[in-house]
Formats: C-alpha cells, structure tokens, sequence
C-alpha cells in the first residue's frame, strides 16, 4: 500500500504546471516519468522506473517530467508494519513530502544565423 499525503500531491500539481508553463502545448505536452528512489538517508543508491505517463496521449510530447518519490524512513512506521504483517496484510509505504521533478527536453528549437 503506497500513502502520499494531499499536500504533497498538490504540491506536484503546482510544480508541474510551473514548469510546463513555457512549453508550446502546456502540461498536454508533457510526459510524467514517475521513479520511486531511496530514502534520503542512503542516497548513493539508484531509483527505479515506476511509470511513464503522456499527460495527454493526442498531443506529440515535447518534454519529459521526471518526479522522483522516496519513502520517508521512520522507525513508527517500521513497527506498524511488522504487526501489519503479523495479521497477514501487506506493508504501509508513506511517500515523503520531499521530491524531485526536473524537466528533460526532447526536441530543440533550430536557430538559423
């Protein structure tokens, strides 16, 4: 079970349309890839590729949203999810409120001199 708080989703929204902002097609231009790293207290290791989602699959993506979330690393967390998985059900991931989105380029406007 993944848990992001309301705040934090909002946040990403607002980020996401700040940096789509100068774009030709907005945030429809965009594709969202979607990683899911480590926690920030072992940051040598690398994130994995959770998804990658056009914002609007009729429009030709101009640009790549990455947004990296990580897991926040409590140990309260880590005891109510060994006695969720004493009564068999699966362990509770809370996303932390920090996250990364950097912008990537896909195409590149000509200059001619």
């Amino acid at each position: 079970m993944l848990e992001i708080s309301t705040e934090t989703l909002s946040s990403i929204a607002s980020q996401i349309v700040i940096l789509a902002e100068r774009e030709p097609y907005g945030v429809r231009g965009g594709t969202l890839v979607v990683m899911f790293g480590p926690p920030l207290s072992s940051p040598n290791s690398k994130s994995e590729k959770i998804g990658k989602f056009p914002l609007d699959p009729s429009v030709v993506s101009t640009y790549e949203l990455h947004l990296t979330l990580r897991p926040i690393e409590q140990v309260r967390l880590k005891l109510v999810n060994l006695v969720r998985r004493f009564q068999g059900k699966k362990g509770k991931v809370v996303v932390d409120e920090k996250f990364t989105l950097e912008k990537k380029k896909l195409f590149r406007s000509s200059t001619s001199n």
